[in-house]
């Protein structure tokens, strides 16, 4: 346990299969999955009402706490080729969905007046080491880094669970080091 106040770090992996994670002073609380719901047009986009809930039941359980949030700062999709290996852009509709998600997120948290970072992938990967290795790798690091999250990581699809711990990790062993929490 640190001196002062309790530091609640929240990791977000903002896609419609991304994640929230929470840390209390480090360690594994809880992770939960992007809320979603239908999109009238076919498909599905983040639930703004059910995130916001998410993110103020935290809040309320951990009063007093200094929050930060850790939300990844994402850009255009890139897919790879099948044939070639390539990486090759998404379709404009993909990346406007994508890019949908992210400013749904990050509006939910500015209206809750959370304090954010913004990470790009590049950097919290290699604080952990996931540079250049498959997406179901960061599920590994978050195992081996909170064994306490077994149960929340147990399927394959659990890699934006995954990824959010690991934010949120990112952020609370590099922010508060320089002091931003």
């Amino acid at each position: 346990m640190s001196a002062g106040p309790l530091r609640v770090t929240i990791g977000i992996d903002p896609g419609q299969t991304g994640a929230i994670a929470v840390l209390a002073d480090g360690c594994f609380v809880y992770a939960h999955d992007m809320p979603t719901m239908p999109r009238a047009a076919g498909g599905h986009e983040v639930n703004a009402d059910e995130l916001g809930r998410i993110l103020r039941i935290y809040m309320r359980r951990h009063t007093g706490a200094d929050f930060l949030v850790a939300l990844e700062h994402v850009q255009a999709i890139t897919r790879r080729d099948p044939k070639t290996g390539k990486p090759v852009q998404q379709g404009a509709n993909s990346n406007f969905r994508f890019g949908e998600s992210f400013g749904v997120v990050r509006g939910c948290v500015g209206c809750l007046k959370l304090p954010r970072v913004l990470v790009r992938p590049q950097k919290w990967k290699k604080h952990h080491g996931l540079i250049g290795k498959e997406k179901d790798a960061s599920r590994a690091v978050a195992l081996n880094r909170f064994p306490a999250a077994g149960p929340q990581l147990s399927r394959k699809k659990d890699c934006g669970r995954a990824e959010a711990m690991l934010m949120a990790d990112w952020a609370y062993t590099t922010q508060h080091a320089v002091g931003v929490f």
